[in-house]
């Protein structure tokens, strides 16, 4: 059985992205934003998503909500930012939508031992998500200082134009992952199928996923990130090994195991957990498990999932 230690890895430089198997954390995704006190151009003439981590309440979405309005911010819908980085998936399809609906902007509002954090930036169209040449943020214990500061910047820096815009947030709390099939058990194709683990490219985390895959008892092969499951698929691969992150509610509505709002659920469970699961990229089923196998911890996670696998198929 593997070791595992549950230190916190000093993971150095990292980028954005999804694709590879261990979602981004919080910290990684904002630890490479660098502000520069610049607004995106189209903040108040175009179309913005607000984005929120699970600390922040409906309270404060209300509130935020109604700030944009004032300002001329058209926040056309409101998302967790686990749908951005819960996940090669999750974050697909995040893509996908925001493409769809013609976001301009990403408004990004967390908060940490009770300061809030503002971040607005441009939307990229692509898995960078922002365009890290205008990144206006802000920090501060109140929330109603940081939208006062920020209405009187975008009012000085653009004309407003967007007219018309709700006061209530809309709070997208469903996405639907699951083009194929959710199966909560394992194929015995697996015994002869490979399978590839796409690495992030930071050496600690590749070094402990690498070392938890050895549990893996049959072919499985580690990919770069770059891929798509199109070309994996053209590489002769059958599967993939994904990962969901999220509130233990969000992850069970986005993988079909409950009927749950995972927004109304975010108060009572901030802590974020992780999921793996195996996905047959031609088909587009996902392969869960017959037993809960989240943790906080990812490569906790994964080894209950790797367990559970040797389990079904027999393997001490």
């Amino acid at each position: 059985m593997v070791r595992i230690s549950f230190l916190v890895l000093c993971l150095g430089i990292c980028f954005f992205g999804f694709s590879q198997t261990v979602p981004l954390t919080t910290n990684l995704f904002f630890g490479n934003i660098k502000p520069n006190n610049q607004l995106p151009e189209r903040i108040l003439n175009g179309r913005s998503m607000l984005i929120f981590t699970p600390e922040i309440t409906t309270k404060d979405l209300i509130q935020i909500q109604q700030q944009f309005a004032q300002t001329g911010i058209d926040a056309v819908s409101v998302m967790p930012f686990h749908f951005l980085v819960g996940g090669p998936d999750v974050g697909e399809t995040t893509l996908q939508t925001l493409k769809k609906r013609e976001i301009h902007n990403l408004c990004f509002v967390r908060k940490k031992d009770g300061t809030y954090t503002l971040t607005l930036a441009a939307f990229s169209g692509n898995k960078k998500w922002i365009d890290a040449t205008k990144v206006w943020q802000l920090s501060g214990s109140s929330l109603y200082e940081l939208l006062l500061q920020l209405n009187r910047e975008a009012l000085n820096s653009y004309s407003k134009k967007n007219l018309l815009i709700s006061e209530s947030p809309d709070i997208q709390s469903e996405l639907n992952i699951i083009n194929g099939s959710r199966v909560e058990a394992f194929t015995a194709d697996l015994k002869v199928d490979r399978v590839a683990v796409r690495l992030s490219g930071r050496n600690e985390e590749d070094a402990l996923l690498k070392e938890v895959c050895a549990m893996y008892p049959y072919k499985l092969e580690f990919v770069g990130d770059s891929l798509t499951d199109a070309q994996l698929r053209q590489k002769g691969f059958w599967y993939v090994l994904n990962a969901v992150s999220g509130s233990e509610g969000m992850i069970k509505t986005l993988l079909g195991y409950v009927d749950k709002n995972p927004v109304e659920a975010k108060t009572q469970d901030v802590a974020t957990r992780y999921k793996f699961y195996l996905k047959k990229l031609e088909f587009d089923i996902f392969y869960l498990g017959k037993s809960w196998d989240a943790s906080e911890y990812w490569p906790q996670a994964l080894e209950n999932y790797l367990r559970n696998i040797r389990k079904e198929f027999n393997i001490p």
